[in-house]
């Protein structure tokens, strides 16, 4: 339900300590038809080399069809754009990782997308570190977006703060944000 159709192939092996995904998709977006004939292949791996680490690759090659123009695909250059109703390139790939442990949670990830000859990359990294009982945690987290390689278009974010899990699933957070819009060069 509210799922691009397609075949999936998954599974593990190595008592868990190996995951794999394969699928082969074919949609628009939640509740949208199609707007080409275009299939997406899409795979992830991950593995478990110890317990509380979990490194993950993913990938994605296929085409988009866009709904709308895309501010951030445009090449001054050579004047390419995203426009609506045109069909495009799109394939992502990430690398990333979560350590769990009782003294510290870290995410991190690297990703990078190709939409057209645009090119888009970011990164970030968060984590959580318990301040003298589980319930209440101090978090901090960077990250970092350029929508647009040739374009310059980066934006970058910082997060601190505290967090209280008064119940399980359930915290209340005061934190601080600092945010850059988006660059371009001109």
């Amino acid at each position: 339900y509210g799922r691009d159709l397609g075949l999936s192939l998954f599974g593990e092996t190595n008592n868990g300590k190996f995951r794999y995904e394969l699928d082969v998709m074919n949609g628009q977006g939640i509740n949208k038809k199609d707007g080409n004939n275009f299939k997406d292949i899409i795979g992830r791996m991950e593995y478990r080399p110890v317990k509380g680490l979990n490194l993950v690759a993913t990938g994605q090659i296929g085409r988009g069809h866009a709904i709308a123009s895309s501010p951030y695909a445009v090449l001054k250059a050579v004047g390419d754009t995203i426009s609506k109703e045109r069909n495009y390139k799109r394939n992502r790939w990430t690398v990333g990782f979560d350590y769990k442990s009782k003294h510290v949670n870290l995410h991190g990830e690297y990703l990078e997308g190709y939409d057209g000859i645009t090119v888009s990359r970011g990164a970030y990294l968060t984590g959580a570190v318990p301040l003298g009982c589980p319930e209440v945690e101090f978090v901090g987290s960077y990250d970092y977006f350029n929508f647009n390689t040739s374009e310059n278009m980066d934006q970058h974010k910082a997060i601190a703060g505290i967090q209280y899990w008064f119940y399980k699933k359930c915290r209340v957070q005061l934190q601080y944000v600092s945010k850059s819009a988006y660059t371009a060069a001109n």
